[in-house]
């Protein structure tokens, strides 16, 4: 799957974790996905901090601190937020390639919901990598896939990929 002009983006959601990874150069982040926003700022610096520190942040005058993964009967609650909160996490990765300024994200969600997720929920996943800046979106449902299954492109067969 990936290759010298492609760079591969491996996001893992849940309410407890947002787990992002450049399968190529091996860094990650994995924090709790919280993001604060500051409503009365410019919709393009309304994003004030993302994960742990976002967190600290609550009760500040003007400042909304979110879990855009939290939701009873959805892995959504904030589908805007889901967006920043994952486009700020691969920019805080540092893994723009000059040849490839738009990567191929893959969306895990590491639930499992009773039933199974809807479609509805398959074109949010889909939705969200596009609008973090993936020039393709992949959403993977099934077992932790390695750095290697990635970039060999080799997905385990206990898994289902929508595209």
């Amino acid at each position: 799957m990936a290759n010298f002009f492609k760079q591969t983006v491996y996001v893992q959601i849940s309410a407890q974790k947002l787990t992002v990874t450049s399968p190529e150069s091996g860094k990650f982040i994995s924090e709790t996905p919280w993001i604060a926003i500051n409503k009365k700022l410019p919709v393009n610096k309304m994003v004030v901090s993302i994960g742990e520190d976002a967190y600290q942040l609550r009760g500040q005058p003007d400042t909304e601190v979110i879990n855009p993964f939290t939701h009873p009967r959805s892995l959504f609650s904030d589908f805007t937020c889901a967006e920043y909160l994952i486009k700020s996490f691969i920019k805080k990765l540092e893994i723009k390639n000059f040849f490839a300024p738009n990567p191929i994200i893959i969306i895990h969600p590491l639930v499992d919901p009773e039933g199974g997720f809807t479609q509805i929920e398959f074109r949010v996943m889909r939705e969200l990598a596009l609008g973090a800046g993936a020039s393709k979106a992949i959403v993977w449902v099934g077992s932790t896939l390695s750095n290697q299954d990635i970039i060999s492109g080799l997905f385990p067969l206990s898994g289902k990929i929508i595209e």
